[in-house]
């Protein structure tokens, strides 16, 4: 018997590590219709159960930065700025060579920011992620006018470092460099928020 091709939503539950029914699968493997209205579902189950996770552990962290929307001052090739929220390490997002160079992520709600995790890429250009400077504010045209979390210094090639930013609100997480002629790329970002003690958890889940 042939093997039935899986849509592009079955791959999705599939690649999440998550336990679903296989009957789930072969029925959404059979109809498309179908898997798109489980997508959503199962996409709102793994939210709630990150958001339970962290609930069960007091003070315990969760990861925001995909719950938003990325930009950048501009776009080498094909290295889009939501590439950095991916989930994957060796993928990045990427700005041309030019003048202050900044990504940027809309949270689409204000925060108290714990801390952003920035990973940096593992096979060249480590040394373009240094000086760059972590903002954490509400002002979303002028990137440098919000409050500086934290400034970093170096990132060895392909790690993840983490820089508190101590509750600090905003909606925009920015990631900028100060200077000419610049490179800039970040092969992911984290923000994370402490729950209980941030109320806007409970609104995005609502």
């Amino acid at each position: 018997m042939a093997r039935e091709s899986l849509s592009p939503q079955v791959k999705v539950l599939q690649q999440s590590g998550r336990s679903f029914p296989s009957s789930l699968f072969v029925m959404c493997s059979r109809d498309t219709h179908t898997s798109r209205y489980l997508l959503v579902w199962a996409v709102g189950i793994l939210i709630l159960k990150a958001f339970l996770d962290a609930a069960r552990v007091p003070g315990g962290e969760l990861n925001i930065a995909a719950w938003g929307t990325a930009d950048q001052s501009t776009t080498y090739s094909i290295a889009y700025a939501q590439i950095a929220l991916d989930g994957l390490s060796n993928t990045c997002s990427s700005t041309t060579r030019q003048n202050d160079p900044w990504w940027k992520l809309d949270l689409m709600k204000t925060y108290s920011v714990n801390r952003v995790t920035i990973t940096n890429r593992p096979d060249c250009c480590e040394s373009w992620i240094n000086g760059a400077e972590i903002r954490v504010g509400n002002v979303s045209t002028n990137v440098s006018s919000n409050p500086v979390c934290a400034v970093v210094s170096t990132i060895p090639a392909g790690a993840t470092y983490s820089y508190s930013c101590h509750g600090m609100e905003g909606r925009y997480v920015t990631v900028n460099i100060p200077g000419t002629s610049k490179g800039f790329l970040l092969c992911e970002v984290g923000v994370y928020v402490i729950f209980p003690g941030n109320s806007e958890l409970l609104n995005n889940l609502a």
